[in-house]
């Protein structure tokens, strides 16, 4: 997946910051494991979108290179959709569809580091740590609508790696 983030908050100090992150995903389809979706004539899409609230520290904020941790905590929406229609072995099939499974984030941890480029506008390095647990999902297939709580589901994770720029208004 490759995330886009946005954060919007307030400093309360120069150290420390409260705010809001939302996130969306632009999602791989493994098609070694969706094999429907290697066919010609279908197409495969998934995306994820959480959203949430951070708390962050900043070590040296009026350092050049100011390293900061956060903890937050959020939820998530990640969705498949699969459409169109192939052939095989002589038979049509015709997909048209999708599943979006939701939960809580509990724990988002974050560390990173901005080097000021000018006072206001920064830019570093972040890593973004989150678990959670899908409970819900609904579910649309060729015009029926399905939607109910998830049973015996474990933890999930998603792990981050990035570059942010930071401006202070």
């Amino acid at each position: 997946m490759i995330p886009l983030w946005l954060d919007a908050g307030y400093r309360f100090n120069p150290a420390l910051y409260l705010g809001a992150f939302f996130q969306y995903g632009f999602g791989f389809v493994n098609t070694d494991k969706a094999t429907l979706c290697k066919q010609d004539g279908i197409s495969c899409s998934v995306h994820d979108l959480a959203f949430g609230a951070n708390l962050h520290y900043h070590i040296l904020p009026d350092a050049e290179f100011d390293p900061w941790i956060g903890a937050g905590f959020g939820y998530e929406f990640l969705t498949a959709n699969v459409s169109g229609s192939t052939t095989i072995l002589g038979q049509t099939i015709t997909a048209d569809g999708s599943t979006t499974i939701k939960g809580f984030q509990f724990l988002v941890l974050e560390a990173g580091g901005d080097f000021k480029a000018t006072p206001a506008f920064a830019v570093g390095p972040f890593v973004n740590f989150a678990l959670g647990k899908y409970t819900s999902y609904s579910s649309t297939a060729n015009g029926t609508e399905r939607s109910g709580d998830l049973q015996n589901t474990g933890l999930h994770e998603w792990l981050t790696l990035g570059v942010r720029g930071q401006y202070n208004l």
